[in-house]
């Protein structure tokens, strides 16, 4: 949240954030703090330039903290190397895509994240599902990949 405020703070337009620096900026703190050997974990960033107002951007923020934090603490165990990818674009009609994929262990066959008991993925499909009204997909195939869709017209800006 403290990096959603200060990435207004840069900008002349306080109603919306660019997705692309804010993410970009979580991921570089989240692998300094997680990766304990630099340059195990590769950041893959394909990323454009979407601009979402601050109601999405904070929910946004949380979410991308979750999957990327389950990202590193599991995909890849033993002080195994890997990559995690952050792609974003947003689509000629409006839809925003959000994908989060690493290419770690996977999940353990038969796990469904949707109805898994930990807080933080319950907290990552309340915020998706309720604040974004996204749709969420997860693939485990070479790793896990978490697909967020969603539109940024639930709000209006106020700035």
């Amino acid at each position: 949240m403290a990096m959603v405020h200060q990435n207004l703070y840069q900008t002349k337009d306080l109603s919306q954030l660019n997705l692309n620096e804010y993410i970009c900026s979580l991921v570089a703190v989240m692998l300094e703090s997680y990766d304990h050997t630099p340059g195990r974990i590769a950041f893959l960033p394909r990323l454009e330039d979407v601009r979402v107002l601050i109601d999405s951007a904070s929910p946004c923020g949380l979410i991308l903290n979750e999957l990327v934090s389950n990202s590193l603490k599991h995909a890849f165990p033993g002080n195994a190397a890997g990559r995690i990818e952050v792609s974003l674009r947003r689509e000629p009609d409006g839809e925003i895509h959000l994908t989060v994929a690493d290419n770690g262990v996977g999940l353990a066959p038969g796990v469904d994240p949707r109805g898994g008991t930990t807080i933080g993925l319950q907290t990552m499909f309340a915020l998706a599902e309720s604040q974004l009204r996204a749709e969420v997909s997860f693939t485990s195939c070479a790793g896990v990949s978490c697909h967020i869709r969603f539109r940024d017209n639930l709000y209006e800006a106020r700035v």
